[in-house]
């Protein structure tokens, strides 16, 4: 897994498209390298027609840790996850990543929240976004912050990490 851990560029992994051998990760497919476990709950379905709601989500597990890729999931995609993982431990996580860079797009509710009821939840969008309120951003966020979940901002430029407000 060397090679996939060094930083590319998109023209170099471009040139490398047809040397990378792959294999599409599968709902409910587990893969552990080293003390890491991943483990999709999420995948495309092709009678999903929505591509958000055919978002990879990744549960990962790093020792005693363990955080939540969401992706660009729905409400649609949420609720197959919820029939698939009914009685599953992976809801428990201690981190995760807002979906859909904080927009209200597809999330439609507080409920993956909690479900999961992480310790800290991660933003990614631009500070434009976040101060514009783009596509109803900051209520996403209140859902969140009223759930007492510390929600942690990186914006663009210089890794800026705010947590609370600015």
């Amino acid at each position: 897994y060397k090679e996939f851990l060094e930083a590319m560029t998109y023209e170099e992994l471009k040139a490398e498209e047809n040397k990378i051998k792959y294999e599409p990760v599968e709902l409910g497919q587990k893969i552990e390298f080293e003390d890491i476990k991943v483990t999709c709950m999420n995948s495309f379905d092709a009678s999903v027609f929505d591509v958000n709601a055919n978002s990879l989500v990744l549960h990962f597990a790093i020792g005693t840790m363990s955080f939540m890729i969401t992706g660009d999931i729905t409400d649609q995609s949420l609720g197959n996850m919820q029939k698939y993982w009914e009685d599953s431990n992976l809801w428990d996580i201690d981190l995760i990543q807002i979906p859909h860079h904080g927009y209200l797009a597809g999330i439609t509710n507080d409920t993956l929240y909690k479900l999961t009821t992480p310790s800290v939840a991660f933003l990614d969008c631009s500070r434009n976004e976040y101060n514009t309120n783009a596509v109803n951003l900051q209520e996403h966020i209140k859902w969140i912050e009223q759930l007492k979940i510390p929600v942690v901002k990186r914006f663009e430029g210089i890794n800026e990490v705010i947590i609370g407000s600015k």
